[in-house]
């Protein structure tokens, strides 16, 4: 057995000579992998292998120095997460055009513990529907399908949509999703093959435009919400925020040359200025940043969509999944983006943005399950002046949270493959934001 200082000594070792090949080999490579070539014994978790992600290309990054919007110089992480049993990585890539073959291949590499099981079993395969980002497997061993659903292995393989990989830091995902599980927010990650990857089914029922609204599980999201908004809340502990980088990088995509030319023609056609997101995100940057906006930094999901939100009758609570997006932001963006979702995606109407009422209750809530989080008074009654600041800041946070997603929608439409009208939707929000920015950002 190996001890906890011999444990950590190795550790850092390996995180030396990893950040060397890093540099080393960053010019050439999207993204490698170092393999250590041996199971060691962690303290109080199963074995794992032992596997380093070395570097992942990466957007523009933060400002330095900017402490007050919370995009800050990144820190290093401390403590965690634990490299030694981040994940296991299969060199693989997906074929969608052999799904049952493909799946087999990933299981077997990334679930060791289920060969003996598929060599008298097979494989069902079905796609879940409703994802526009990437494409995603539920994956059931059919010896399994008779049993109660809490017993049941099922495993989800979440296949990255194309060139998403310039707009996500895969490996800031992976670190998230371990942190996530630590504080039993998320299913357990078995692993990562070279497009995609695979992890735990965490049973419940997906939201829709009407469930979201029923008061009870509007309770749960709120207490779910404010329990992520609770992981980590110093930059230190997490990759900075950089909210409005991603957006400039996005913009960099989409203004480039679009090998289909007549969704570069529809896109023309539809944003006849696109320079003028540039300019859009300079301002909405200084508007933020200003003292006309107040927002803590916490953990936030930053994509709650109705798609993302499971509701597990039997256990009564609800579970947020897809985290790609996830990470250290301003506490009222995921607040101002959870209300935004409910106009939908696929139909999508602002009609259904929720009234301000339904907002203040909310939020009410958000602040007393905040409050209990953080120890304070639970005899104390939430101000009605606190509740209307932070209704304030959320919806001038809906602002932002058009703009980040009219810019992914565009630079979906110039590279997804998936059959979604990502530049009609991009429009809808495009208007909306500009009808927003008045309402709430002309003070």
């Amino acid at each position: 057995m190996i001890d906890k200082f011999s444990l950590r000594l190795r550790s850092f070792r390996y995180f030396l000579f990893a950040t060397f090949m890093s540099l080393l080999f960053a010019a050439d490579c999207e993204h490698c992998f170092l393999f250590a070539g041996e199971v060691i014994e962690v303290p109080q978790r199963r074995r794992t292998l032992f596997c380093l992600p070395l570097i992942t290309r990466m957007g523009p990054q933060p400002e330095k120095g900017d402490t007050t919007s919370g995009e800050t110089e990144s820190s290093p992480v401390h403590e965690s997460p634990n490299w030694e049993s981040i994940c296991s990585y299969c060199s693989y890539s997906f074929d969608l055009d052999n799904v049952d073959g493909s799946a087999k291949k990933v299981v077997e590499n990334l679930r060791p513990d289920l060969v003996e099981h598929l060599k008298k079993s097979s494989l069902k395969v079905q796609e879940l529907s409703g994802g526009i980002s990437n494409r995603l497997l539920l994956v059931d061993l059919l010896s399994d399908v008779n049993l109660p659903k809490k017993e049941r292995d099922r495993i989800l393989i979440r296949v990255y949509g194309e060139e998403t990989d310039k707009i996500i830091d895969r490996q800031a995902e992976v670190r998230t999703l371990i942190t996530l599980q630590e504080n039993q927010c998320a299913g357990r990650l078995y692993g990562v093959f070279d497009n995609g990857m695979c992890y735990e089914h965490v049973p419940g029922q997906t939201l829709t435009a009407d469930s979201i609204r029923d008061p009870h599980i509007s309770r749960l999201i709120v207490r779910e919400i404010v329990r992520l908004h609770c992981i980590y809340q110093q930059p230190k502990d997490h990759p900075a925020v950089d909210l409005f980088s991603k957006m400039e990088n996005m913009y960099e995509q989409i203004s480039r040359e679009w090998e289909n030319k007549d969704q570069g023609r529809r896109f023309k056609e539809y944003f006849t200025h696109p320079e003028q997101f540039l300019a859009e995100i300079k301002e909405i940057r200084e508007y933020i940043k200003s003292p006309k906006v107040k927002s803590p930094i916490v953990f936030c999901h930053n994509d709650l969509l109705c798609g993302n939100i499971l509701y597990d009758k039997e256990e009564d609570r609800v579970h947020f999944i897809d985290f790609e997006y996830a990470g250290l932001n301003y506490q009222a963006y995921d607040l101002a983006n959870y209300f935004n979702e409910f106009a939908g995606v696929e139909d999508c109407s602002y009609d259904r943005f929720p009234s301000k009422e339904f907002q203040i209750d909310f939020l009410k809530q958000y602040l007393e399950n905040w409050d209990k989080a953080h120890n304070r008074s639970a005899n104390t009654p939430i101000s009605p002046d606190r509740i209307h600041e932070l209704y304030v800041n959320v919806n001038k946070f809906t602002v932002v949270s058009h703009l980040f997603w009219i810019l992914w929608a565009c630079f979906q439409a110039k590279n997804s493959k998936i059959d979604f009208d990502f530049l009609a939707y991009a429009r809808i929000r495009y208007d909306e934001y500009f009808t927003r920015k008045r309402e709430w950002l002309s003070d």
